[in-house]
């Protein structure tokens, strides 16, 4: 049999047709994750996240984190320590997969240290994001933590 222009072309487009499929398969496999599940409401409210993010920096809230033995310590800001009644959550977001976000919900009377169990925590990037509620003024503290 004598290959001819013809042939020439069913095979590349039998070609074209077989990448695209398993390029079709391959996007269906990849775990797409969105940053939250409720996205546009989360946008509304931005402008009040950068608003606790300047009444952080203006009223020098640092947050420490160390690991010791089995947990992941996260040290409370100095002020936020003197002061009792302050409640507040720190979340370790992963960028990577939701199924590895760690919540810890706090209060100011714990010695101002907030115990984070290791076995929670998969190796790889987190974001610490700690939320409280201090003298009327919501603050909010972002920063990276590599596990």
């Amino acid at each position: 049999m004598k290959f001819n222009w013809g042939h020439g072309i069913a095979i590349f487009f039998s070609l074209f047709v077989c990448v695209m499929l398993t390029a079709l398969v391959m996007s269906k496999k990849q775990s797409v994750d969105l940053v939250t599940e409720d996205y546009y409401a989360e946008e509304l409210v931005y402008q009040d996240r950068i608003n606790q993010t300047e009444n952080s920096r203006i009223a020098g809230l640092e947050v420490k984190t160390k690991m010791e033995g089995d947990f992941l310590l996260v040290e409370l800001p100095e002020i936020v320590k003197m002061k009792r009644g302050v409640l507040g959550s720190i979340t370790l977001y992963r960028p990577s997969g939701s199924e590895m976000d760690v919540l810890q919900e706090f209060n100011s009377s714990n010695n101002g240290i907030v115990q984070i169990e290791k076995a929670r925590l998969h190796p790889g990037t987190y974001i610490l994001q700690m939320r409280l509620a201090m003298d009327g003024k919501d603050y909010y503290i972002e920063q990276n933590y590599v596990f």
